[in-house]
């Protein structure tokens, strides 16, 4: 029996030496390349990469193309977060706010992109149009002098078009104390349109354009062109009478301007798609045509009509 109570005295003994003398683990190796702890942040608003900035730009553009508004404004307004007082932004948020509904706001980002695009005369002729959409219901006079001068810092026919309809209005020639105002803010001084530049189109897009501006088709601007567009378009030739007469549906138009529009898509080879008696129906899925707006980049004035 004692020699049972050592046996274990000595196991016992054997094993705490053992444990004892076990080495710590090591501690886990670092891997090779790890990244360094990050950098403390600066004070002040951090931008974001630049890359963000564009994606949200490109999105804002291809949704001011497909006309949802509220939508590209999202956009626009993301990316002027990620950075702050950019005249791009900015002049995109102050066009798409006026298609939003949001005047007020379209208001305040196209003064703001007017006084940072600074000496950019692409930028600041874009964003004194766009100022001069938000403020043409409360100030006429006020906007007719800032598409004035945008058309003095860039060419544009969206712009001239819009003038030339305003300037109809008897109270586009009547100043006001608010109108005043808001033009010396943006350092604008009243003035006369600049003569309209000679077109660099083909003579026969050249005829279509003036065409489709006879017919009351209006150009639409933005994101650096200016666009005249008919989609579904139907025109007729009448030979039951003589002369013929002519009439077209989109756009809503009769007599010699429907007339140039048909003269047009005949000197294109546009085969009619319906000969009924003495009535001949010319039909396109869209005309299109497209300026520059900033008119000094080569690329000419240029129209398409798909069938």
């Amino acid at each position: 029996m004692r020699a049972m109570r050592t046996l274990i005295l000595a196991c016992l003994v054997f094993a705490a030496c053992k444990n004892k003398e076990q080495p710590k683990p090591a501690p886990e190796p670092v891997a090779s390349g790890s990244p360094p702890a990050p950098a403390p942040v600066a004070s002040g608003s951090a931008r974001a990469p630049l890359g963000d900035y564009d994606s949200h730009m490109k999105a804002g553009a291809d949704l001011e193309d497909q006309k949802k508004w509220v939508e590209a404004l999202a956009e626009f307004e993301t990316a002027l977060k990620l950075k702050p007082d950019d005249a791009r932004a900015l002049s995109e948020i102050g066009f798409t706010a006026v298609f939003a509904g949001k005047l007020d706001r379209a208001k305040q980002a196209s003064t703001a992109a007017v006084l940072a695009a600074k000496d950019d005369a692409k930028l600041r002729g874009s964003a004194l149009f766009n100022l001069g959409l938000a403020v043409e219901k409360e100030m006429p006079h006020a906007a007719a002098q800032l598409y004035i001068a945008s058309l003095t810092a860039r060419p544009s026919p969206a712009v001239r078009a819009r003038l030339a309809k305003l300037q109809k209005d008897k109270a586009a020639s009547k100043p006001t104390p608010e109108g005043d105002a808001l033009l010396a803010k943006v350092g604008v001084k009243p003035g006369k349109a600049p003569a309209a530049p000679k077109s660099n189109a083909k003579p026969i897009d050249q005829q279509l354009i003036s065409a489709l501006e006879g017919a009351g088709v209006e150009w639409e601007s933005g994101a650096g062109k200016s666009v005249l567009l008919v989609k579904d378009l139907t025109c007729r030739q009448s030979n039951q009478t003589k002369p013929a007469t002519y009439e077209c549906e989109r756009p809503a138009v009769k007599g010699k301007q429907a007339k140039a529009i048909i003269d047009n898509l005949i000197a294109r080879k546009l085969e009619p798609v319906k000969e009924h008696g003495d009535v001949v129906t010319y039909t396109a899925a869209s005309v299109r045509c497209r300026a520059l707006n900033e008119g000094d980049s080569g690329a000419p004035d240029e129209c398409e009509v798909t069938k």
